[in-house]
């Protein structure tokens, strides 16, 4: 029941402010669950940030705003914290993360084009794409795979495997099944 309130709000909410302390609520749960090493529960959690961390959920087709923003930026976080215990969750985050780097891209954020963090952006500041909370999207993007030096021998494993199956997909069309 926590979940299913937590997702209808995370479709629902409107206001920014509130977003931001929702996204907060919901990064705990999904991060509880990870410790607690449920994985199901975890991986319902993820996929509706997958879904909705871009429009249409399929691509970058409208624009990004601020509601986009704010999940994109809660997945990136949530995944620098959680890329130990990922797992078979690696391939649906990776797939929302390609998107992601395709919308930045089409925003002229280039891979490598965020060498340092831009200043703090403020939560919400942009109506439609904040050009600080773009860079900084971009800046994090680009940063995920440096950081995961850290991973021990099994998780650096498992994200290559994902890895693996992401390109496969990407070029065969198919997508990874998103639970949700």
């Amino acid at each position: 029941p926590i979940l299913a309130s937590l997702q209808v709000l995370l479709l629902a909410v409107t206001d920014t402010a509130v977003l931001h302390e929702l996204l907060v609520a919901y990064s705990a749960f999904t991060q509880t669950c990870a410790v607690l090493q449920l994985v199901g529960p975890r991986d319902r959690a993820l996929a509706p940030l997958c879904k909705t961390a871009l429009p249409g959920g399929d691509g970058p087709q409208e624009a990004l705003g601020a509601h986009h923003l704010a999940i994109s930026s809660c997945l990136l976080a949530l995944t620098f914290e959680l890329a130990a215990v990922l797992a078979d969750s690696w391939p649906m985050l990776l797939d929302a993360l390609q998107r992601l780097d395709a919308a930045l891209v089409e925003r002229n954020l280039l891979p490598g084009s965020q060498p340092t963090p831009p200043p703090a952006a403020q939560p919400g500041s942009g109506a439609q794409g904040g050009e600080a909370e773009l860079r900084l999207l971009r800046f994090s993007l680009d940063s995920l795979f440096t950081q995961t030096a850290a991973l021990d021998d099994d998780a650096a494993a498992t994200l290559l495997a994902a890895l693996c199956t992401v390109g496969i997909t990407s070029v065969t069309g198919a997508r990874p099944d998103i639970v949700g």
